[in-house]
């Protein structure tokens, strides 16, 4: 009998100290400011004197199109005003890329008050980002076009209460390689931290901004490679027969 009575006493011990340790850990959680950034580069100039790519009348390098979404992340509520204005929340590219265009295409809920501004005339490198508040996991996303890549844009800024700054996510990481027969390879995907739901569908701006596996253009890709070589060996061995 006193051998149970221990053993119930450690086991209670052992619930209530774990109980502890995941109470303080989520009573700590502070807030967080998440951004994921991703792109594609819509066209880019040859190296040919006589082709040019116009932007708006402006001669550009290239066009690429990124978005961004920013998220909160942790208890309790991040609120505008919380925005140091000595060093404001904004979107800024290298002094090298231009910004050409920037907009918002949605938010959480009308009421977070969501907006971004770009000075369009001084062709500025940094686009403000501002909102009234957001609640944990409200945010917004937003389409930025300029002349660099994606991986290059950067969402900086101080907010109080958030003293890490921002913090910026990977959409995905490799999971696996695997080869095909006949030449090439299937890179498979797996998403690490997943944007708001109602951010990646953008239903405010009846866009769909949701995250796509990249095995889909690696298998097309290898499949019609091996098909292609397949076909040409059968051609190469009936003319030999």
């Amino acid at each position: 009998m006193p051998n149970l009575l221990a053993l119930i006493g450690i086991t209670l011990g052992v619930i209530f100290g774990v109980t502890g340790l995941l109470a303080a850990w989520w009573f700590s959680r502070g807030p967080r400011l998440c951004v994921q950034v991703t792109g594609t580069t819509i066209v880019t100039r040859p190296s040919h004197e006589r082709v040019k790519i116009l932007f708006d009348e402006d001669p550009v390098q290239q066009v690429t199109q990124t978005l961004l979404w920013l998220w909160r992340e942790g208890r309790g509520t991040v609120r505008g005003d919380h925005v140091v204005a000595e060093d404001p929340l904004r979107i800024r590219v290298p002094d090298t890329d231009r910004i050409l265009d920037v907009s918002l295409l949605t938010q959480t809920a009308v009421t977070n008050g969501a907006d971004v501004s770009w000075d369009r005339e001084s062709k500025a490198r940094e686009a403000i980002i501002g909102f009234r508040y957001l609640d944990p996991r409200q945010g917004l996303a937003i389409e930025l076009v300029h002349t660099g890549i994606p991986s290059a844009v950067d969402v900086v800024g101080t907010i109080m209460g958030i003293p890490k700054g921002i913090r910026r996510v990977s959409g995905q990481r490799l999971v696996a390689v695997i080869p095909v027969t006949g030449g090439g390879a299937i890179e498979i995907s797996a998403p690490t931290r997943l944007v708001p739901r109602h951010l990646r569908l953008g239903r405010a701006a009846g866009v769909e901004v949701s995250w796509v596996p990249s095995i889909t253009v690696e298998l097309v890709t290898s499949i019609g490679g091996a098909l292609v070589r397949a076909f040409q060996r059968g051609r190469s061995s009936r003319r030999n027969g």
